[in-house]
C-alpha cells in the first residue's frame, strides 16, 4: 500500500504527505526478499525539529498528524522512530514517511505483534508518553475532532483499502474499520437534547449501509404507561436486512411458525369491499348497492359452512359489525381478515437471546403539543417477535418465516424495528440503544456523505424506469457492489451513467436542486425525505401552478386539526399513526392498506386548484410530487408498492402528472405523510361555522400564521 495521506492543517488549503515508491525483489544468492525504494533528499524529523522556529515546526507536525488514523489503523506505530528518524522533510518542505515496516500484524523486525487485533488500541496508545514518547510528542497534541474528521474520510475509503490489503490481514483490518466506525457512531449531547425536543415527531440519525431501508433511524421521547420518560426508536429495515437479522436470531427463536402460509380465503375481498362502501358513505348511506348484495351472498355461504369453526365464527361476527354501522350510517370498528393461530412453540434449552413471539399492542396515546403519554387501551395489533435485552425491548417484524413463506403480519410492518429503553433520552440512552441494536446483527455505524449520495443517485435513477432499464439498473447495482472502488469514484461514475442517458449535468456540490442530504419538517425533526434531482420541485411548482394536492377525510375537520397539530404537527400515514397511538378506525381502507404496503404512504390526488378548492378537505402544496418517495397513479392502487410494477406504472414527468390528474381516482402517496404547516395549501370547510372552529383550533395551539409567513386565516376556506 502506498497511501496518500491528506491533512487540512488549515481552512484554507490541503498539506499533503507521502511515502516513497518501493517494491520488494528476491535477491537470487541469497533467496531473500529485498526492498528498494524511491531515495528521498531531506533531513529527519528530529533534526529539522531541532533547526525549526515554532511556525514552521507546527506545521510540518500538522502536516504528520494528517495521517493519525490511518497509522494507527495499520498499527503503524513505529512511524515516528524511537529517534524521530522514521520521518524525513525535504527541501520543500514535504513530510516523507520513509519507514512503514511495522504496519499489519508484524513488528519491524519480522516478530508477530502482540497487540494486533480488532480494536485500533492505537489511537490511544501512540498518543500516551508512557507508552510511546516519540509517537506521542507529535500525535499528543491533536484533537479529537480531528480524529473523528479522520476516522470518516478514513470510511469513505474503506472497500478500496481492504481490496488493496494483504489477504491475510483483511478480515481483521475490516473489524478495526468497525471498532474505527463505533468510534464516530456515539451520539452527542446535543443529538440526545435534540430527540428530546422533538417530542413524538423525532429526529432522524442515518446509519448503516444497505440493510436499513433509507438509511433512518427515528429516535424520539415519550411518557410511558408508567409516567416515566422512555427513548423509543423506529426503523425499516430491507429485505436483505431483514434476513440477516433474523439470521443472527435462528438459534434463539422460540416457535416454530405454520408450515405453509395460511391460503387466502374465498370470503375476505367480499367483506372487504363492503366495509369501504358502508365507510365511504357513513352518513349520507349512498352505499354500492353490488358490493352489498355480494356480502349477502357471502353471509349465506360462511353460514353454511360444515367445517372451519373458527373462520365461520370471525367472519359472522365481523359481517354483523357491517351491518349493524350500515343500518345505524356510522363507520364501522377496526375490522380483519381472518388469521390461523401458528402452531405452538418447541422447547429450547439454550438461547443467546431471550426472545418472544405473540401479539404486540400498539396502545393509544394522549398527546398534547407533540408530548406523548402512554396509555392502557389498545388500538391495534399484529404478530411479532420481542427480544429482551437487558429490560430494553426490542419487536421485530420480519418479512420471512423461518420456513421462507411471508411472515404472519401486514406486509406494511413487515421489516419494521421498533426499540423501548426505559430511560429519558439522553446520550447513555442513544448509546445503548444502537449497540442493543448492533447486538442483533444491524450495523449502526454512522451514514457517510459520499455513502447517502450514492443512496440519493440510485434512488433517482429508480424513479426513471422509462431512461433506466432493468438492465441499465442492475449495472448501477453492480457498480455499488464493487470492491475496488471508493465510494466517490462510485459517484463519479452513477453520474456518467445519468450524464450518457438522460443528458444530465449533476453537480458536484449542494445545491437547491441537488441536496442528498434530504430535510424533515422546518425544525429539521421527523423522517427526512429528498426530492428528485431530475425534476426540482421548483419546476414542478412552476410548471403546475393550477394543481393542488388533495385529501378527503370522514373525520370532521376541527377535530382533524386538533389531531394533527396534538401529534405535533405531522399529517401521517396510517403506521406514523400506530407509532403515535392515534386510532386508525377512521381510516377508508386501514386493514387493506396495512396488507399493500400502503399503509407506510399518506394518499392523496392530484387536483386542479378549482377543483381542490371547491372539495372540502386539505390541500396540500403541488411541489411534493418532486419528493423522491412520491408515487402518483392513473388509478387507486391502495398504496400498493410490493413489487417492480408500482415503478413502471407510477408517474414520471410532469405531463404524466397531468395527465394522471385528468383521471378522478388517480392516487398520489407520500411515504410516511408530509409535515403540515409546511405543506399545507389550504383547508377546505363545510360551513362558516366549521371554519371558525378550525381557526379556533390553530389559536389554541398558538398559530396565527405558517412558517412561509401565510396567515392561517388566509388558507382556511369554506366550501
Amino acid at each position: 500500500l502506498r497511501p496518500r495521506l491528506t491533512h487540512h492543517p488549515t481552512r484554507k488549503g490541503e498539506v499533503t504527505s507521502t511515502v516513497p515508491k518501493a517494491k520488494l525483489y528476491v535477491d537470487d544468492k541469497q533467496h531473500a526478499p529485498v526492498k528498494l525504494a524511491q531515495f528521498v533528499e531531506g533531513q529527519t524529523l528530529k533534526s529539522y525539529l531541532a533547526k525549526a522556529s515554532a511556525e514552521e515546526a507546527a506545521l510540518v507536525i500538522g502536516k504528520i498528524q494528517g495521517g493519525f488514523v490511518a497509522d494507527a489503523l495499520f498499527a503503524n506505530y513505529d512511524v515516528i522512530g524511537l529517534g524521530l528518524d522514521n520521518i524525513l522533510i525535504d527541501p520543500s518542505g514535504q513530510v516523507w514517511r520513509i519507514d512503514n515496516g511495522g504496519s499489519f500484524r508484524f513488528r519491524a523486525q519480522g516478530a508477530a505483534k502482540a497487540g494486533w487485533g480488532a480494536k485500533v488500541t492505537e489511537l490511544e496508545t501512540m498518543r500516551d508518553a508512557k507508552l510511546n514518547p516519540s509517537a506521542a510528542r507529535v500525535f499528543g497534541s491533536i484533537s479529537d475532532a480531528d480524529i473523528k474528521r479522520q476516522i470518516g474520510e478514513l470510511m469513505q475509503k474503506r472497500e478500496a483499502i481492504l481490496a488493496a490489503a494483504p489477504h491475510g490481514v483483511r478480515e481483521v483490518l475490516a473489524k478495526r474499520f468497525e471498532d474505527l466506525a463505533q468510534r464516530i457512531a456515539a451520539p452527542t449531547d446535543s443529538f440526545a437534547q435534540e430527540v428530546a425536543a422533538s417530542r413524538i415527531v423525532g429526529k432522524v440519525t442515518k446509519r448503516d449501509r444497505g440493510d436499513i431501508e433509507d438509511t433512518q433511524i427515528l429516535f424520539w421521547q415519550e411518557h410511558g404507561k408508567s409516567r416515566s420518560l422512555v427513548t423509543r426508536a423506529k426503523l425499516k429495515l430491507t429485505e436483505a436486512g431483514s434476513e440477516k437479522v433474523m439470521e443472527r436470531l435462528r438459534a434463539s427463536l422460540p416457535a416454530a411458525m405454520p408450515s405453509a402460509a395460511a391460503p387466502p380465503d374465498a370470503y375476505w375481498d367480499t367483506i372487504l369491499n363492503a366495509i369501504k362502501t358502508v365507510n365511504q358513505h357513513a352518513g349520507d348511506g349512498a352505499y354500492n348497492v353490488a358490493k352489498l348484495d355480494a356480502l349477502t351472498k357471502t353471509k349465506s355461504a360462511i353460514e353454511k359452512l360444515k367445517d372451519q369453526a373458527a373462520l365461520k365464527k370471525h367472519y359472522l361476527d365481523v359481517i354483523a359489525e357491517i351491518e349493524k354501522a350500515k343500518d345505524a350510517k356510522v363507520k364501522t370498528p377496526l375490522l380483519k381478515a381472518f388469521e390461523p393461530k401458528a402452531e405452538a412453540a418447541p422447547a429450547v434449552t439454550q438461547r443467546e437471546f431471550n426472545i418472544e413471539r405473540k401479539q404486540v399492542e400498539y396502545n393509544a396515546k394522549v398527546t398534547e403539543r407533540g408530548r406523548a403519554r402512554e396509555q392502557a387501551g389498545s388500538i391495534y395489533n399484529h404478530d411479532a417477535y420481542v427480544i429482551d435485552l437487558d429490560g430494553t425491548k426490542v419487536k421485530f417484524v420480519p418479512f420471512k418465516e423461518p420456513t421462507g413463506v411471508d411472515f404472519a403480519a401486514p406486509y406494511a410492518l413487515r421489516g419494521y424495528v421498533e426499540v423501548v429503553h426505559p430511560a429519558e433520552a439522553g446520550e447513555q440512552a442513544i448509546t445503548a440503544t444502537l449497540e442493543h441494536l448492533a447486538k442483533i446483527g444491524i450495523d449502526t455505524a454512522p451514514v457517510t456523505e459520499h455513502y447517502d449520495e450514492l443512496v440519493y443517485l440510485r434512488k433517482g435513477m429508480q424513479v426513471r424506469t422509462d431512461v433506466f432499464t432493468p438492465a441499465k439498473l442492475k449495472k448501477a447495482d453492480e457498480l455499488l457492489a464493487a470492491d475496488g472502488k471508493s465510494d466517490p469514484e462510485k459517484i463519479t461514475a452513477l453520474k456518467a451513467m445519468v450524464k450518457k442517458e438522460m443528458g444530465l449535468d449533476l453537480p458536484d456540490r449542494i445545491t437547491p436542486d441537488y441536496d442528498p442530504r434530504g430535510k424533515g419538517n422546518a425544525f429539521n425533526q421527523g423522517w427526512v425525505r429528498t426530492e428528485r434531482w431530475d425534476l426540482p420541485r421548483a419546476q414542478v411548482e412552476k410548471e403546475m401552478a393550477d394543481y393542488k394536492l388533495h385529501h378527503s377525510s370522514s373525520a370532521a375537520m376541527p377535530e382533524l386539526i386538533e389531531s394533527i397539530l396534538n401529534g405535533g404537527g405531522d399529517f401521517t400515514c396510517t403506521t406514523e399513526r400506530l407509532r403515535k397511538g392515534i386510532s386508525i378506525s377512521q381510516g377508508m381502507s386501514p386493514v387493506q392498506d396495512l396488507n399493500t404496503g400502503g399503509a407506510n404512504y399518506l394518499f392523496t390526488r392530484i387536483r386542479r386548484a378549482s377543483t381542490a378548492d371547491s372539495q372540502v378537505g386539505l390541500n396540500l402544496k403541488i411541489g411534493n410530487l418532486a419528493r423522491q418517495d412520491a408515487f402518483s397513479f392513473s388509478g387507486d392502487r391502495y398504496g400498493n408498492v410490493k413489487d417492480s410494477s408500482a415503478y413502471k406504472v407510477r408517474a414520471k414527468t410532469v405531463d404524466e402528472l397531468k395527465a394522471y390528474a385528468n383521471g378522478g381516482s388517480n392516487e398520489t402517496i407520500l411515504k410516511w405523510g408530509v409535515p403540515f404547516l409546511d405543506e399545507v395549501d389550504s383547508i377546505v370547510c363545510k360551513t362558516a361555522a366549521e371554519k371558525k372552529s378550525v381557526l379556533a383550533v390553530f389559536s389554541r395551539h398558538g398559530y396565527s400564521e405558517l412558517p412561509d409567513g401565510r396567515k392561517i386565516s388566509d388558507i382556511v376556506k369554506i366550501k
